[in-house]
């Protein structure tokens, strides 16, 4: 079930992303800006509790994201709660290939707005819109961008250094089976932690979780649609990253967080 939104809230974050251009590459991109804001869950409550201008219903399922995002164990995946059994999930969400090494932001925002409306304008249009440079893009711009085409509020969750891999897992699942919502982590993979799926070395990129496979307990697995098609060599962008490897890749990033 996807809930619908009317409105925005100001989210004060960036994130910038820049992929290198193949797994065998010994260099790496930093396009991460060091100046960006990744505001608390406690902060985002605020300023939805403070914003007079949205309306009940909007400001009730936002609060209702962010005390989940609060309380991971409370989501209606997580172990225990029978609302969602599923053992696997996927969300169609369309592959576009970003056209330039830093366009992740663009080409995810095409894809995730793509799937929920059935069509998008151009990387071009969408990096004008968010502001996108060569060091790449600004997630709040992102995010800003996504409500005004498409009516759903993404929360931002952040993680500690050493977080409980369920801690992600329910809110991933959560939003792909409840929300509808194809989540957008923030991911940095080095050549320590390439493996399990993980498929080129970057500082800083984003992409969409776009589905779930725990049919086996011991491997579980998401899959991702990736715009960077150069990297990953997949026709249709899309493959299956083993779940403890995007945890770390997510950690991995200075900023440790993703979008649901």
């Amino acid at each position: 079930m996807k809930k619908k939104f009317k409105k925005l809230i100001a989210l004060t974050m960036a994130i910038t992303c820049f992929a290198s251009l193949a797994i065998t590459s010994t260099a790496t991109f930093n396009g991460v800006d060091d100046k960006q804001y990744i505001p608390t869950l406690d902060e985002q409550l605020e300023r939805v509790m403070a914003d007079d201008i949205i309306d009940s219903e909007m400001k009730e399922s936002i609060i209702e994201k962010i005390m989940i995002s609060m309380n991971p164990e409370t989501a209606r995946s997580a172990s225990g709660n029978t609302i969602m059994s599923r053992s696997s999930n996927t969300l169609a969400v369309p592959y576009f290939n970003q056209e330039f090494d830093h366009y992740c932001g663009p080409a995810t925002v095409k894809q995730t707005v793509h799937f929920f409306n059935g069509f998008s304008w151009s990387q071009a249009d969408i990096a004008r819109s968010i502001g996108t440079t060569p060091v790449g893009s600004d997630i709040n711009n992102m995010i800003t961008y996504i409500f005004n085409s498409t009516s759903n509020h993404y929360i931002i969750k952040w993680l500690t250094s050493n977080p409980a891999v369920t801690e992600m897992r329910n809110l991933m699942v959560e939003g792909i089976d409840y929300w509808g919502m194809p989540p957008i982590p923030c991911i940095k993979i080095s050549a320590i932690n390439i493996s399990a799926g993980l498929r080129y070395i970057t500082d800083g990129h984003v992409l969409n979780v776009s589905g779930y496979n725990f049919s086996n307990t011991s491997n579980r697995r998401y899959e991702v649609t990736d715009p960077f098609g150069k990297g990953h060599g997949v026709a249709n962008g899309k493959y299956e990253i083993n779940e403890t490897a995007l945890l770390n890749s997510i950690v991995a990033h200075k900023d440790r967080f993703f979008a649901w």
